[in-house]
């Protein structure tokens, strides 16, 4: 599949669609021009029509599906994008801000997209402005693609696909962090500041945790779970010298992979805002505790964490 940059080598920035708030914003002439920025050198869009898709999806942000009619027949024109777009929630554009998270998400796609060995949403169009955090990404839309849902739980087979999904992803990388690829700020060790507000959310649900499910949880478990919110920064810090590090993704569950049906081995991964520099057993751990159950962990997932390994 072609994939556009995010912009036309050679063209004038005045080119370029503005960074827009929302759905309202996104007309036929703002997706002609996102286009025309992104080299994709389509028929001219007639129609635009906008339907949300996510509110707040992941962690912050607004997602949207714009279906699209053309003035020419193009088969290589799609009938839908998906176009992402910051929340207008005031407090979550300012948690977003201090995570960096769509500076990391556009680092991403600028840096490290064209390489990574995993599939991906196609990019149209990308495009970022530093000093307000605004940030708009036109992709592929991947809906003829099967999300799994997250409460269901993976078939042993979809497991086994997600974590050679990741085993390629952390492979790739690991050992190239000091890559000129992770030059940018983003890339770097998580901040003290971050590493302090995912403690402080980590301690303020543990008591909610216990309460409502602490007929699972025995008492090493819960002496465990205390010692490590308490203890969290260090650990972190710890295991950050001492294991290899590699390119993750950072939030590897269901809701952020797409199945291909027709080919079962096939899978696209979304959502690159929390992607940084660490310890791949975060996805790992991620990709197997609250998507797959027990049972298919210990049978069916088997093969695929032993080629992790």
């Amino acid at each position: 599949m072609q994939r556009y940059a995010s912009h036309k080598p050679g063209s004038s920035p005045m080119s370029k669609p503005p960074l827009i708030d929302s759905g309202a914003d996104i007309t036929t002439d703002w997706i002609n021009r996102a286009f025309a920025a992104g080299g994709a050198g389509f028929p001219a869009v007639t129609q635009v029509s906008t339907v949300p898709v996510g509110v707040g999806r992941g962690l912050v942000g607004e997602i949207l599906r714009c279906c699209l009619a053309y003035a020419d027949e193009d088969p290589d024109a799609p009938t839908s994008v998906i176009v992402k777009l910051p929340g207008r929630d005031r407090r979550s554009r300012i948690m977003s801000r201090r995570l960096g998270l769509h500076e990391r998400e556009y680092a991403f796609y600028s840096r490290l997209r064209d390489d990574v060995l995993v599939r991906t949403p196609c990019l149209y169009y990308i495009d970022y402005d530093a000093e307000t955090d605004d940030c708009v990404i036109v992709q592929e839309d991947l809906a003829g693609m099967v999300q799994v849902d997250q409460i269901a739980g993976a078939t042993a087979e979809q497991a086994r696909v997600a974590l050679h999904g990741i085993t390629m992803l952390h492979a790739q990388f690991l050992g190239q962090t000091r890559d000129e690829r992770f030059a940018a700020r983003v890339w770097m060790k998580r901040s003290r500041w971050e590493l302090f507000l995912l403690q402080a959310l980590y301690l303020w649900f543990l008591p909610s945790v216990r309460r409502d499910f602490g007929e699972y949880l025995s008492p090493p478990l819960n002496r465990v779970m205390l010692e490590f919110g308490c203890s969290m920064i260090s650990f972190w810090r710890r295991a950050a010298r001492l294991v290899p590090l590699t390119f993750t993704h950072g939030d590897y569950r269901l809701d952020n992979l797409f199945f291909d049906p027709q080919d079962p081995s096939s899978l696209a991964v979304i959502d690159w805002q929390v992607c940084s520099i660490g310890s791949g057993m975060r996805d790992l751990a991620l990709c197997l505790a609250p998507n797959v159950e027990p049972a298919v962990r210990r049978t069916g997932a088997r093969d695929g964490i032993e080629e992790y390994g």
